[in-house]
């Protein structure tokens, strides 16, 4: 790179450095030039306080190294790449992931999938069969039921199904077995404790009181209080009141029907001792 002898005003020049500077004349103290600066994301191009170089070139130096370290530079400007793309890969699978998370965000039982995934389900509270009859289980009490025996249906885990209604809810059911044979066995909400479990009874329990309430189905307010009860949780008195009303009736009912059996089989007694 040789230096520049003779330049013309407004020539664009370098220095040692490979700074860049428009040329404005020669003096005895050197080259007098401004420096070109730029400005803002777009790269718009300045001028700068004129300053007088020593010594200006065409084209940028570049410095002469010895092998050994220009193949040194040569690979660090390598991995400086290859870390720079790893960086940006990392980087776009951090925000697919935050995407994705606030996406499960809108959901509370994607939230409950991710809990699933990092082992952190303890308990289930879970409604079976058309009685819809509700427990608090363990996960072993529940994923791996025993039967009579003491002994697990298949020892595998049953299966956990994840529903979507047309409505955007989402649900969990559960499998009698691993391979997902033998029918659900209903309704079930994964738990990271057991007062998280009991949280989850009770707004289930809630929530058919609403339904209860609106469609004034007094006859079904007892098996829900008495289940409630199990769970050492309270209905409301209005709910309560319609519970001991029908365990009222049904006993009234059933102490009717005793009497009158009571009186057949007294009457048949009678009617064999007079024979």
């Amino acid at each position: 790179m040789s230096e520049l002898k003779q330049m013309q005003s407004g020539d664009e020049v370098f220095d040692i450095r490979g700074r860049a500077a428009s040329y404005v004349a020669l003096t005895l103290d050197g080259h007098v030039v401004q420096p070109i600066y730029t400005r803002g994301d777009e790269g718009d191009e300045y001028y700068g306080a004129p300053e007088v170089w020593r010594e200006v070139f065409s084209t940028p130096p570049v410095e002469k190294l010895h092998g050994e370290i220009a193949a040194m530079q040569s690979r660090l400007a390598t991995e400086r790449a290859s870390l720079d793309a790893v960086r940006k890969t990392r980087g776009d699978e951090d925000r697919e992931y935050a995407a994705r998370a606030a996406e499960r965000k809108r959901f509370t039982q994607l939230q409950t999938l991710d809990d699933f995934i990092a082992g952190k389900i303890t308990h289930f509270f879970v409604v079976e069969g058309y009685a819809e009859r509700m427990s608090i289980q363990t996960f072993e009490q529940f994923m791996k039921p025993k039967d009579n025996d003491g002994f697990s249906y298949d020892r595998k885990m049953r299966l956990l199904s994840l529903f979507g209604g047309s409505n955007g809810d989402l649900a969990w059911y559960v499998d009698r077995y691993s391979d997902g044979s033998g029918g659900s066995s209903g309704r079930c909400f994964p738990a990271i404790s057991y007062e998280d479990a009991l949280a989850h009874a009770a707004q289930w329990i809630n929530g058919r009181v609403a339904e209860i309430r609106k469609q004034e189905k007094k006859y079904q307010a007892l098996d829900l209080a008495n289940s409630a009860e199990k769970l050492g949780l309270a209905v409301p008195d209005d709910i309560a009141g319609w519970a001991k009303g029908f365990a009222d009736e049904r006993h009234q009912a059933s102490l009717k029907e005793a009497r009158k059996q009571f009186d057949a089989a007294k009457a048949k007694l009678q009617e064999l001792e007079a024979s």
